[in-house]
């Protein structure tokens, strides 16, 4: 849930994941760790997170709404 929400977030207000991190504090890498669901996010970073996104930590845990669909370009 939480890296659903936070792409989501991330994604309708058009921030890069090195945007993301410079707001939240983070490293890059840090933020797509979360995004790739490959650790267990600790409440420091999820406070840093939702600040950033300026969103009450709570909504970062909840249910996880539709992911906008992201435009990728099929040329090569």
């Amino acid at each position: 849930r939480i890296a659903a929400n936070v792409r989501a977030l991330r994604l309708q207000r058009k921030w890069t994941q090195e945007q993301l991190a410079e707001r939240a504090s983070l490293s890059t890498v840090g933020v797509a760790v979360v995004e790739g669901r490959r650790t267990n996010v600790t409440i420091a970073t999820l406070v840093q997170l939702a600040g950033a996104l300026g969103v009450d930590p709570a909504r970062l845990l909840r249910r996880a709404a539709a992911v906008p669909a992201t435009k990728r370009s099929t040329k090569r």
